[in-house]
C-alpha cells in the first residue's frame, strides 16, 4: 500500500533540506594546513615521482615492495597477467595510505562502495558506462538457447602471492560464493 504525503511534511522535509544546504554552503574555512614537524621523515624517504620509473616497469605499493625486498612475494612483474588491465590517470598518481573520504549520506552505501574497489569481476562497466565489457575473462559466448555461457579468462592472471587464477577457482565463486 503506498502512503501519501501530506503538504505539511513535504514542505517540512524540504526546508529541513534546504537549511542543511545552506549550513554546508556556509560552513567555516577549510582548516589551515599543518607545518611539517622538526622529527618527519626526510624527502629522501618518499616514494619516487612517476617519471623515475623506467618505461615498461611496474609500480607496486610500498608494503608490496617490502614484501618483495624480504622474498615474502615473487616480483611485480612475477605477479602480473600477460596483458595487465591498466586504469587510465585522469588527474594525478595517487598516493599510497591516508585516509578514504566518501560523501554519501548512508553509512552502509560505503561498503559497497568499498568492496567495488577491492573486487575484480568478471566483467565491468564500460567507462562511458554505455555498456560492459570484459575485465576478468577475455571474452564470452552465449549459446543460441541462452542455457549455456562460455568464458574465456584472460591469458596469465595471477593471485596476488603470483599463483595462477583457474577456471577452479572462478567455479567455486560462482557456486560456493555468489549461489
Amino acid at each position: 500500500m503506498r502512503r501519501a504525503i501530506s503538504r505539511r511534511q513535504f514542505l517540512i522535509s524540504s526546508g529541513a533540506t534546504a537549511v542543511g544546504a545552506l549550513l554546508v554552503a556556509c560552513g567555516g574555512e577549510a582548516p589551515a594546513e599543518v607545518a611539517p614537524a622538526a622529527d618527519a621523515p626526510a624527502a629522501a624517504d618518499a616514494p619516487a615521482p612517476a617519471a623515475d620509473v623506467p618505461a615498461g616497469k611496474y609500480r607496486e605499493a610500498p608494503m608490496l615492495a617490502e614484501q618483495v625486498s624480504a622474498g615474502a612475494l615473487p616480483p611485480v612483474d612475477e605477479r602480473l597477467p600477460e596483458e595487465p588491465w591498466v586504469v587510465e590517470i585522469k588527474d594525478s598518481i595517487g598516493q599510497y595510505g591516508g585516509k578514504l573520504s566518501s560523501v554519501v549520506a548512508d553509512p552502509t552505501a560505503n561498503l559497497f562502495e568499498i568492496s567495488n574497489a577491492r573486487n575484480a569481476n568478471l566483467a565491468r562497466r564500460s567507462p562511458d558506462l554505455a555498456g560492459i565489457v570484459p575485465f576478468v575473462v577475455e571474452s564470452w559466448e552465449l549459446s543460441d538457447d541462452f542455457t549455456e555461457l562460455t568464458v574465456h579468462l584472460r591469458p596469465g592472471l595471477k593471485w596476488s602471492d603470483g599463483t595462477p587464477l583457474t577456471t577452479e577457482h572462478v567455479l567455486f565463486w560462482y557456486e560456493d560464493i555468489l549461489l
